[in-house]
């Protein structure tokens, strides 16, 4: 348990905490709680530790009372019927246990302390309930051999990151609020919603087309704010992603970038440079020789005799030439530890 979470008078389990205490633990301490049981006894546990205790050890000691631990010869645990006790020597220890006969025909050895208590038969039962359980879990989609197996994993993964803190993208979605509705807690709801807004098991590789988006990232997962697009168009709507004002509304730079034909650091660098408008989104130039002629300050360069000049390679002044630098920015020197290198040109 956190200790964000923990107060005076807060109930866990058969304890109620009554104050902080520092644990000795080697050169260090640890954070700690003073509690009350139920029984009347006072115990110091671990913070991190509340929830997995909860109680000073009369818990763990009223359970060991409910099972039965005086046997019999005939006696009857679960399927098992109790023929003969014999001593068994161990390696580094002996223990007692009991010689049995199972209702399915089989015989089994079982110890004495675990009888009525995890072992109840040969086996059988275990299988029969496996078998069960599988007979229901080959049928549902949560089955690999389902066709909606990744509609399923899509809904599972969904509720993960929304409610369960323990889970990687936590932070990004539970942590900030984000929540999935009530109605969509029920698998089959969410099932029903997804093929009726474009979700097509009949696709090959359906899970990897197309991912659930939410409109408004800020907003929940529930049916008003949610769609089915595949991973090329949720690109353009993250959080990390910068927008800008292009025909009217705010769009990503990889919108804008695909809508122009242009590669996606073209906006970019463009952006960071301060371009705006109709500067941002001018043509780029066509594709440059390195025997290129620039004119700067009355001389004639090629690419190659300014690369040789300011320190660059030709493919870096060819790059910044094509993104529509010019004059002073084209012919700008490297950075070397964080300065402009001076050239004399």
């Amino acid at each position: 348990m956190k200790e964000a979470e923990c107060y005076p008078g807060k109930r866990v389990g058969r304890l109620t905490l009554i104050e902080k205490r520092r644990i000795p633990s080697g050169k260090w301490t640890q954070g700690g709680w003073l509690c009350h049981c139920d029984c009347g006894n006072e115990t110091v546990v671990r913070t991190n530790g509340l929830g997995k205790t909860v109680s000073c050890g009369c818990y763990a000691k009223d359970k060991v009372k409910e099972f039965k631990t005086d046997f019999h010869e005939g006696d009857k645990v679960g399927r098992l019927t109790l023929l003969r006790r014999w001593r068994k020597e161990c390696k580094t220890y002996s223990q007692w246990v009991w010689d049995c006969l199972c209702d399915c025909g089989n015989t089994k050895v079982v110890s004495q302390c675990h009888l009525g208590r995890d072992t109840l038969s040969c086996g059988c039962l275990n299988k029969e309930k496996t078998a069960e359980s599988n007979s229901k879990y080959l049928d549902h989609d949560s089955s690999p051999n389902s066709k909606y197996h990744p509609l399923y994993g899509k809904w599972k993964a969904m509720i993960q990151r929304c409610e369960n803190p323990q889970t990687h993208f936590y932070a990004d979605y539970g942590g900030r609020g984000i929540k999935v509705c009530e109605e969509w807690h029920d698998y089959e709801v969410f099932k029903q919603w997804s093929l009726e807004n474009g979700f097509d098991a009949s696709i090959p590789n359906a899970g990897s087309i197309f991912t659930i988006d939410r409109i408004d990232v800020n907003g929940n997962y529930e049916p008003s704010n949610c769609r089915y697009v595949g991973y090329d168009v949720q690109q353009y709507n993250r959080r990390n992603n910068i927008f800008i004002k292009y025909k009217g509304s705010y769009r990503s730079i990889q919108y804008i970038a695909d809508d122009l034909g242009y590669n996606w650091d073209v906006i970019y660098h463009r952006w960071l440079h301060g371009d705006t408008g109709e500067r941002l989104i001018r043509p780029v130039q066509e594709e440059t020789d390195y025997e290129q002629v620039i004119v700067y300050e009355g001389k004639h360069w090629t690419i190659n005799e300014v690369a040789e000049r300011i320190g660059i390679t030709p493919s870096a002044v060819r790059h910044r030439y094509q993104k529509g630098d010019r004059g002073d920015r084209l012919f700008r020197p490297k950075m070397i530890n964080g300065y402009r290198e001076a050239v004399d040109l």
